[in-house]
């Protein structure tokens, strides 16, 4: 659904920004998601360009969206009025795709309409999870809360760990879903939330370095907070060795090393029967067309229960980029000083010197052996 704009050449370089440049990034923020790093822009940023692909999917007009997707995200500062300009930019981009342009006010009974069949009517709702559960979803379908897990074991953990440390209930026959492709991008981001609770999200993992652990599938940094809990709650040899164990073969068993986030979208009309009211909306001319639409756009749903059987044939799977693939890593060069060549420079003088006294010493030599000779002649 999104490769293709993911793939977009001008998406890679603001995306790029939005990870690791300050000033897309670092902005006030009212979220009740607790984020470790600067991810929430990114899943902010997907959450635009889903919305521009289900409402306005326009390839001729997809770049000068980019290209304004870019400066909200630079010029503004913070997260609400973000979401804000992103809505009066689909808001936009929809009247021009409908051919509307200066005269939304006339036709904003279908504009609106427009926008609930496209985001609503034919629109989905999302369930996060981890890939390497997809083939086995293809062949039996989803069925809630059966699926390979080792929630007994987990169940354990709960009894000998703090409350708060795994705070799931996993008797729950249900699971949920939500509205929000921002969140569900989270959601997949850190999925089972119950491990990434358990290994990064506690109060016992304090700084914020390590609880950006499982965000990168970083294995030795998991580890490594597993055994701060094992210090910090003074769990003996036997319980220790079962967290570590069971911490591994959870690792193992979603193949963590190696997963990207996967979300599963299901038409909306299959779990959802009643939905926002579009006739109060259209009808109540005081509601501005922007405020309109964000109506119909904006998340409603955070939880939405769940828990009969879904056929593989209604569920479509979106791959998702890890967060991880954006980050540029940042190494500090050292500058390195040239090293100063040492010269040996020959002095000529003392070699000019040199061969004058040897030729001075054989000189002397010969008139000595000369000398001699010539008294042995006279003599």
């Amino acid at each position: 659904m999104l490769d293709d704009i993911l793939s977009n050449e001008n998406v890679s370089k603001l995306i790029k920004e939005v990870v690791n440049n300050n000033r897309y990034n670092k902005k006030e923020d009212a979220n009740y998601l607790e984020f470790i790093d600067n991810e929430q822009a990114l899943f902010i940023l997907i959450d635009a360009l889903y919305k521009y692909r289900m409402i306005i999917n326009d390839k001729y007009l997809f770049n000068d969206f980019v290209v304004q997707l870019n400066l909200v995200f630079r010029k503004i500062t913070n997260f609400d009025d973000i979401t804000n300009g992103i809505n009066k930019l689909i808001t936009k981009f929809t009247i021009i795709k409908l051919g509307y342009k200066e005269k939304e006010e006339e036709h904003r009974d279908e504009i609106i309409k427009y926008v609930y069949d496209k985001y609503i009517t034919d629109g989905y709702l999302f369930h996060s999870i981890n890939d390497v559960y997809i083939k086995d979803i293809i062949e039996n379908g989803f069925i809630p809360q059966k699926y390979n897990n080792l929630y007994d074991k987990f169940i354990k953990l709960q009894g000998m760990l703090k409350d708060d440390v795994i705070s799931k209930d996993f008797t729950l026959k249900s699971i949920s879903f939500t509205d929000s492709f921002e969140k569900a991008y989270f959601y997949a981001s850190h999925s089972p939330l119950y491990f990434y609770g358990l290994l990064c999200d506690n109060d016992l993992i304090k700084k914020e370095e390590d609880k950006k652990a499982y965000l990168f599938n970083d294995y030795e940094g998991c580890l490594k907070n597993i055994n701060k809990i094992i210090s910090r709650l003074e769990l003996n040899d036997e319980k220790a060795k079962y967290l570590r164990n069971v911490f591994n073969e959870e690792w193992k068993l979603i193949n963590k090393s190696n997963s990207g986030p996967t979300i599963m979208a299901i038409k909306r009309n299959l779990i959802l029967k009643e939905d926002i009211n579009l006739d109060k909306i259209i009808n109540d001319k005081n509601i501005k067309l922007v405020d309109a639409i964000s109506m119909i756009i904006d998340s409603r749903h955070e939880s939405i229960n769940y828990e009969d059987k879904i056929d593989a044939k209604d569920i479509l799977f979106i791959r998702l980029p890890s967060y991880k693939s954006f980050v540029i890593e940042r190494k500090i060069v050292k500058e390195e000083v040239p090293k100063k060549e040492v010269k040996i420079e020959s002095n000529n003088n003392y070699g000019k010197a040199s061969i004058l006294m040897i030729v001075g010493s054989i000189l002397i030599t010969l008139g000595v052996i000369i000398t001699i000779i010539m008294t042995m002649i006279g003599g």
